[in-house]
């Protein structure tokens, strides 16, 4: 899939999938990981065919969420299940950036 990338173009793929999942916008994303915002911008360019390709294999891999239950003190609210027996039981006060962070950890490579 990304054979024949430079170690240097992975990187910057990694980086892309990260500002995807990031919820900040291009320059947002550039000051906090200490990137030109054009040089960010001339990867995304190169890249693009790498950022489709992988895109619509997560698509193609989704997995549906299901809420559980109402709020309490201490309780699950909700279950990631990643369909291969893996579980994660969050509670609904977990931060949008840290559930990005979670999935893409987690998620099939």
């Amino acid at each position: 899939m990304n054979k024949g990338l430079t170690p240097r173009a992975k990187q910057m793929l990694s980086l892309l999938r990260e500002f995807r999942l990031s919820g900040k916008t291009r320059k947002e994303f550039c000051v906090s990981k200490k990137i030109d915002v054009s040089t960010f911008g001339w990867w995304k360019n190169q890249l693009k065919p790498y950022i489709t390709e992988k895109t619509q294999e997560a698509e193609s891999l989704f997995i549906p969420v299901t809420v559980k239950g109402m709020h309490r003190e201490n309780s699950i609210d909700f279950v990631l299940d990643f369909g291969d027996g893996r579980r994660l039981h969050l509670p609904v006060e977990t931060p949008v950036e840290t559930l990005s962070r979670i999935i893409s950890a987690t998620a099939v490579q």
